[in-house]
Formats: C-alpha cells, sequence, structure tokens
C-alpha cells in the first residue's frame, strides 16, 4: 500500500510506529515481487490492460509486425529499476505533509515528464533544461521503447540506453531508500516522538 493511500487513510500514526522501517516493508514487496515475477495485482488488471492494448490497436491500425517486443519488454525491466528509484524518493511527499504531498508527487511526475521528451522532444526544450534530460530514466526509456516498438531496434542498437537506465537503477535506488528513510525519520519525529 502506498504512503499516499495510508495518509488519506488516517492510518499513517500506525504505520509510522511501526518497529521495522517503512524502507524494510518496502523492500520486502520488491523481493516479493523478483521471487514471483510480477507484483500483486487486481484479478482483472491483465484483461483490463489486453483490452485497452487492443483497443487501441484497432483504433489507430497499430501495426506492431516489425517490432522486437523481447527488446521492449527487456527495456521496461531495466527501466523499472531506475524508476523504483525516483518513486520511493517521490513517495515520501506524502509522508511529510500528508495534505500537500500527493499533489506534489504529481508536480514531480510532471517535470520528469517534460524533460524527458514526453511532451516535446528534448531538442526544443530551452538549453538551460535539456540537462535535466540526462538524468532522468524516462528520457532513456522512450528512446529505447520506440526504437524498439516502432523501428524493431536489437539489443545492440538500444545497449546504450540500457546500460544507462541500469546505471540510474544502481544509483536511485540507494538514494530513493536514503530520501524515504529521512522523511520517514522526519513524519516520525513530528506525528509520534514517543516511537523514536
Amino acid at each position: 500500500m502506498g504512503s499516499r493511500n495510508i495518509a488519506h487513510r488516517g492510518s499513517l500514526h500506525a504505520w509510522l510506529a511501526a518497529t521495522y522501517p517503512a524502507a524494510h516493508a518496502a523492500m520486502g514487496k520488491l523481493s516479493d515481487l523478483l521471487w514471483q515475477g510480477r507484483p500483486p495485482a487486481p484479478p482483472d488488471l491483465g484483461g483490463m490492460t489486453r483490452f485497452c492494448l487492443a483497443a487501441v490497436t484497432l483504433m489507430f491500425r497499430i501495426s506492431l509486425a516489425g517490432a522486437n517486443l523481447w527488446a521492449a519488454l527487456l527495456t521496461l525491466a531495466a527501466s523499472s529499476l531506475a524508476f523504483i528509484g525516483m518513486g520511493l524518493a517521490a513517495a515520501v511527499l506524502p509522508l511529510i505533509s500528508p495534505e500537500k504531498g500527493s499533489p506534489a508527487t504529481h508536480i514531480f511526475q510532471a517535470l520528469v515528464l517534460l524533460v524527458s521528451g514526453v511532451y516535446y522532444d528534448v531538442s526544443v526544450l530551452p538549453a538551460w533544461v535539456r540537462p535535466f534530460s540526462h538524468v532522468s530514466p524516462a528520457t532513456y526509456t522512450l528512446r529505447a521503447a520506440r526504437a524498439a516498438l516502432l523501428e524493431g531496434a536489437g539489443l545492440r542498437a538500444l545497449a546504450p540506453d540500457l546500460v544507462m537506465l541500469l546505471v540510474l537503477g544502481v544509483v536511485l535506488i540507494p538514494f530513493g531508500f536514503a530520501v524515504f528513510s529521512a522523511g520517514e525519520r522526519y513524519a516520525i519525529a513530528a506525528c509520534c516522538p514517543r516511537v523514536l
């Protein structure tokens, strides 16, 4: 369960009063994901995803005949590591401020998408914004996924982006845990100081 949902349900104090750090619980969920090979999901999520993909494919007449789906899946796996680290860092915002933290995560998400080339190509962004695209995993994910799905690019062509995604994952996961742990200590001190 995400920190945003816990904060809105009013059980934040009980969650923070647990005898183990929340980062350990998050690592447990991550290890479950890696062990089972899939995240815990509602039963209809797979069906709904297939339905949406089929509907979009039919409506827009998308052909994936030349797509390299294995390379696209590998891109998704590599980018997941980097996004886990970013998600941990962003998840601390609802802990610090339950009222303002959730909207702040949406601002964080919009900024990442802006500098990554989702809305516009990175080359048309102002010169002072472009360097931020080099530290955003979404930049490398988009480039690799587009190359794999639209051009059928192989692993050799995607290697620079995949390596960068793995490097960002190795850097961002410990960074995200550090940010989350610091925010958790702050939230515990602010809401239930006797737990410390």
